[in-house]
């Protein structure tokens, strides 16, 4: 993405919330490394003494076990966590979505942007001729919906989404962390343990979303060994 931007483009984009990611240089992780962590995850509840969160996904690597949920997954990221099952908390005071009709210009009226849509504004626009505010407007939708979230090209953008990026104040405030946990976790915790065959050797199968994180696990692992006392399940690490 960095290289597509124009140098005014790229600093407001590292003004965002999502910013820091344009440094990432591997955003697409170790497919091997990736496959190889998530045969060790477990479905069973782990040993008593150790904390646990309904949401947490436990990982065994004998003797460790390892725990990936909502904090380690808010210290990968650095995104907010809170409640995100509504946006009108952060859009009710933006009237109305027009940056659309300057980036998604081929709709007819009425016809809802879905995610192929925004692909094709993401590769085909000249960026040099384009506000840099809708430039960072579209990228930002482009990472949520693309990168993080591996939506399909047939689904519809929510238009609470096109209305938050209206306001980039409001984009930056809402929880991206509670957002794309949920479809991280999903992704993650069905990939093995729902697919037993999986473990047999030439075997494939597809992760979308964001699995980045699952795969820092590796670099991390001797630190997310969790104790009943070296964890807390409060609304820390930026969880509000």
């Amino acid at each position: 993405m960095k290289e597509k931007l124009m140098p005014a483009q790229i600093k407001l984009f590292e003004t965002t919330c999502f910013g820091p990611w344009l440094k990432v240089q591997h955003p697409n992780g170790d497919p091997l490394l990736c496959h190889l962590i998530l045969q060790g995850m477990i479905d069973n509840v782990p040993p008593v003494g150790i904390a646990t969160h309904p949401s947490d996904m436990w990982f065994h690597f004998p003797p460790a076990y390892t725990r990936f949920g909502r904090e380690e997954f808010c210290l990968f990221t650095g995104l907010r966590f809170g409640r995100h099952d509504t946006f009108s908390e952060y859009t009710k005071h933006i009237p109305k979505a027009s940056w659309p009709e300057q980036v998604f210009f081929d709709l007819a009226d009425g016809q809802r942007v879905k995610v192929i849509d925004l692909k094709r504004s993401y590769e085909k626009l000249d960026f040099t001729m384009m506000s840099d505010i809708d430039v960072v407007r579209l990228c930002l939708l482009y990472v949520v919906d693309v990168g993080f979230s591996g939506r399909q090209d047939s689904q519809p953008i929510s238009k609470d989404m096109l209305l938050l990026a209206e306001n980039l104040d409001a984009w930056n405030l809402f929880p991206w962390g509670s957002y794309i946990w949920e479809t991280t976790r999903k992704q993650l915790s069905a990939s093995i343990v729902k697919r037993p065959h999986v473990h047999q050797n030439g075997v494939k199968y597809t992760l979308s979303g964001f699995v980045l994180p699952g795969s820092l696990l590796s670099m991390t692992g001797d630190k997310t060994v969790c104790k009943s006392s070296g964890i807390s399940h409060s609304d820390g690490c930026g969880m509000g």
